[in-house]
């Protein structure tokens, strides 16, 4: 009765505020009262006279609360509502043992009330009325009490355990189907809610709500949502993981924030919102961003641009234009982070120095560049040998003495010019 008062507003009210007296304040822990402007708009504030803790107006809170309500419902806490059969159990069990009790009293005092009747039947009038008055009550309160159990009979029974748990199943998964209905009102969806959830904890500011939902079986559930201008800093998470303008969009429209927040914003209001933050929009999705570094990758490894591009069309990957993958593709999209193709030459002798660093033989090399579809040469595809890996080697080690040559022949000559000036 106490948490039923009516200034208290614990108990479901007839307003359309579905979080009324659930929601306590995370500083003060004190309730948060209801303030109805017009018909469904309502804002909930902390119940503290001396200092407001929080104070906020967000249906999109709500129907964040009211999302995860749902989704708990759509597959019901078997464990919930096993407890919850448990205590009907106990509960029954605890009513059969009350009804037998009291018929055993009732039954008792019958007996006793048949004996004094007898007993005083001959005796003075008086007392034998009385112990016919005492007799009818007896009969009186049987009769209330026989009335009383056939209005409410047994509920359930341990037999019956698996198929009121399925039964439960089944009306908890009708009611996200059920919530919007016409029909059911403010405050039968608040009782709805006051079955699932024990309270919400809740911190308010200008930007920002943190939230706690503490479910009746001990669970706990965290919200955040930003709140106004500080809804940007979805925008800004988003930029920081690389990705462009167009995805941020995408990202926003589905709700894929760190929130599930969801804003329907356009590509222009996004640039605009980009430029306030301070920041520079991303010139390349991250999509394309990752691409360019598997391309990179899958050329240091010895693969042509014609393969790295046919590889792409077989995984179903499309180019920034839409079109099919070709070398000329691969190579612009190397070029954008500053590499070009390496040479059939530089991509042989990088695995033959790795390949003899691990002390592998020519004969061993071959067998290993073939498993790894290393190119020989543009449109080649003759398997590597061991004679064709040692002539690649002589030719490479032959340039490079070569070369090592002609810089000392260089370096002697920028000497000998300097000793004859200094001459």
């Amino acid at each position: 009765m106490h948490e039923n008062l009516f200034r208290r507003r614990y108990r479901a009210g007839r307003g359309p505020a579905l979080l009324q007296g659930l929601l306590r304040c995370a500083i003060c822990n004190r309730s948060l009262n209801v303030s109805y402007r017009g018909n469904k708009s309502c804002s909930y504030q902390c119940a503290w006279e001396i200092r407001r803790c929080s104070r906020f107006t967000s249906s999109e809170f709500e129907q964040y609360v009211l999302a995860a309500v749902l989704k708990v419902l759509e597959a019901p806490p078997l464990e919930m509502l096993q407890a919850a059969l448990e205590e009907t159990r106990n509960q029954e069990v605890a009513r059969l043992h009350w009804i037998e009790s009291e018929r055993e009293r009732l039954a008792h005092e019958e007996r006793i009330a048949r004996e004094r009747a007898d007993f005083t039947r001959g005796s003075l009038e008086r007392v034998h009325r009385d112990a016919l008055e005492k007799l009818e009550r007896v009969f009186e309160e049987k009769e209330r009490f026989e009335l009383k159990i056939a209005i409410k009979p047994a509920t359930t029974t341990p037999d019956e355990s698996a198929e009121e748990l399925e039964e439960l199943c089944r009306l908890a998964r009708e009611v996200p189907s059920l919530w919007h209905h016409p029909a059911v009102t403010y405050q039968e969806r608040k009782e709805i809610l006051r079955c699932l959830i024990d309270h919400i904890v809740v911190s308010a500011t200008h930007e920002r709500i943190d939230a706690r939902i503490i479910w009746k079986t001990g669970d706990q559930t965290s919200l955040a949502l930003w709140r106004g201008a500080a809804r940007n800093n979805l925008i800004r998470e988003l930029h920081a993981e690389g990705l462009a303008v167009s995805e941020i969009q995408k990202r926003l429209a589905a709700g894929r924030t760190s929130t599930g927040q969801i804003m329907n914003i356009t590509t222009n209001a996004i640039y605009e919102r980009v430029h306030k933050l301070g920041l520079k929009p991303s010139r390349y999705s991250a999509g394309y961003l990752s691409l360019r570094e598997k391309a990179a990758e899958l050329n240091r490894e010895g693969r042509s641009l014609d393969w790295i591009a046919q590889h792409f069309n077989e995984e179903g990957l499309l180019s920034a234009s839409g079109k099919p993958w070709a070398g000329s593709l691969v190579s612009g999209l190397l070029r954008t982070i500053g590499k070009k193709a390496e040479s059939f030459g530089s991509i042989h002798i990088r695995a033959i120095k790795d390949a003899s660093a691990r002390g592998l033989n020519y004969k061993q090399m071959a067998i290993e560049f073939n498993e790894k579809k290393i190119r020989r040469k543009k449109g080649c595809r003759k398997a590597w040998t061991a004679h064709f890996i040692e002539k690649r080697w002589n030719a490479f080690q032959q340039r490079q003495r070569k070369r090592e040559q002609n810089e000392l022949a260089e370096r002697e000559r920028s000497e000998a010019v300097v000793l004859k000036k200094s001459a």
